[in-house]
């Protein structure tokens, strides 16, 4: 993390963090890699291929597998990990 603050929140099993690409990643607390990556900004949507964006905050809904996200233009979204 060399230029900005990418938020992190923990589920009761789960890893959710930014990243200075502008994706989202959750974690499974037994599992090294990711068990989910999201980009932020979808192609086609303002801001998609700005190299300059990041994820600054991330936020679990309390016992769900939903979470919140909001990059640094200050854009928020909501995401749902189906099972």
């Amino acid at each position: 993390n060399e230029k900005n603050f990418i938020g992190l929140s923990t589920n009761r099993d789960f890893l959710a963090c930014g990243s200075e690409t502008n994706e989202l990643f959750v974690y499974h607390r037994q599992i090294s890699s990711p068990a989910m990556s999201q980009l932020f900004t979808a192609p086609g949507e303002a801001g998609w291929d700005n190299a300059n964006l990041f994820i600054s905050a991330v936020c679990w809904r309390p016992g769900t597998s939903s979470l919140l996200a909001a990059n640094s233009t200050g854009g928020i979204k909501a995401f749902t990990m189906e099972r």
